[in-house]
């Protein structure tokens, strides 16, 4: 019995992380819940610290990172958007309220950890999404954030 169970323990989560493996890509197109976009190859996913409604790629050891996360909030999305702005530059950071994909949205820059991070905070269907880039330069979090769009559900078959 000792000498099975490491073996169907083993094979358990085995059968676990393959099943929301195919949920969630490691890089390239991808869809996460109301949005998609596509990750740069240099980027793989971090299976280990990444959840339904947090996905993280990483770079070089973390020396860059992609955030992707999402909230559900029947909160009004301005209060919202002003109450992390107002947080945000509490904190240090260059923020501005955008136009993203037809939507109010707040653009955050800041420094965490002697990184240069920048930031998308958007609503979308019911929830907030936030897409962050930590490392990296403006070019690169503005290569990635032209690659977002929502995600148009399929039709439902009667």
């Amino acid at each position: 019995m000792k000498k099975i169970m490491p073996a169907v323990l083993l094979a358990l989560c085995i059968l676990l992380t393959s099943c929301s493996l195919t949920d969630m890509p490691f890089n390239g197109p991808i869809e996460f819940h109301d949005l998609a976009m596509t990750i740069p190859e240099k980027f793989v996913r971090d299976s280990v610290q990444s959840t339904d409604d947090l996905w993280i790629f990483e770079y070089d050891q973390f020396s860059e990172y992609i955030l992707i996360s999402r909230k559900e909030s029947s909160a009004d999305v301005k209060t919202t958007l002003e109450k992390n702005m107002e947080y945000m530059v509490g904190e240090g950071a260059q923020c501005q309220l955008v136009t993203f994909l037809g939507v109010d949205a707040l653009m955050s820059a800041y420094t965490l950890d002697e990184v240069f991070c920048q930031e998308l905070l958007l609503p979308c269907n019911g929830s907030f999404y936030a897409v962050a880039l930590r490392g990296g330069t403006e070019a690169d979090f503005q290569a990635l954030l032209d690659t977002i769009s929502q995600v148009v559900p399929e039709p439902e078959t009667t």
